[in-house]
């Protein structure tokens, strides 16, 4: 109840509630077009009244300043996530390159990419920033191959309460020390390893090259 002891704020985020609406678009306000509960019937989804709109005790305390209306609509938005099983990289700085994008390394020598953005494949999603995989995929990165090994860690779960894309994820590779004499292990590759719960994996590869 509000009553001679309480505050009423109008400022952006205050107490002052505008008609309840549904954010379809996701962007923290009211665009034409959205839901809104017409509480006023004027077809026009109304603001703040700069009023204080619910029960007052103003008829046993006079001094109770709430003149506005003796109800209010009180709302939440909840954004139900339906991501898809199959992943894609929207990454823009992940250092190694796309896919199959060959990575040079010297014996002996260790290098790191960070900056990788995993996603699910439904791009209609991109607009309200995209979804993550579901919950409880995990996503691994790997060497297939001798003479190179990860460094750092090197697997890691989507969180089931993500909303959008998750990362970002860094990999780390050390290509072992090999002799003059000896030749250059070949056919190396860093492996990336997305797996959904219930779900086969999806798997990119980057070759990795060797060199003295």
């Amino acid at each position: 109840m509000f009553d001679a002891a309480d505050t009423f704020t109008t400022t952006a985020g205050g107490d002052d509630l505008g008609e309840a609406y549904t954010d379809e678009n996701e962007d923290g306000i009211y665009n034409l077009g959205e839901f809104f509960v017409d509480t006023n019937t004027n077809l026009v989804r109304d603001g703040g009244n700069g009023l204080w709109d619910g029960p007052c005790l103003a008829a046993v305390d006079a001094s109770a300043l709430c003149a506005g209306l003796s109800t209010v609509t009180i709302s939440a938005t909840n954004t139900i996530i339906m991501s898809t099983d199959s992943a894609r990289l929207t990454d823009t700085t992940w250092a190694f390159g796309a896919p199959t994008t060959v990575i040079g390394l010297t014996q002996g020598a260790s290098t790191n990419s960070s900056g990788l953005i995993v996603a699910d494949d439904n791009t209609n999603a991109d607009a309200l920033g995209g979804n993550p995989m579901p919950g409880g995929t995990t996503i691994t990165f790997s060497i297939d191959g001798s003479g190179v090994s990860m460094v750092g860690t090197s697997s890691f779960t989507v969180d089931g309460l993500a909303s959008s894309p998750t990362g970002p994820y860094t990999a780390g590779i050390r290509a072992d020390a090999v002799a003059l004499t000896d030749p250059l292990p070949t056919g190396i590759s860093l492996l990336l390893t997305i797996t959904p719960p219930d779900a086969p994996p999806t798997q990119f590869s980057w070759p990795i090259v060797l060199a003295r």
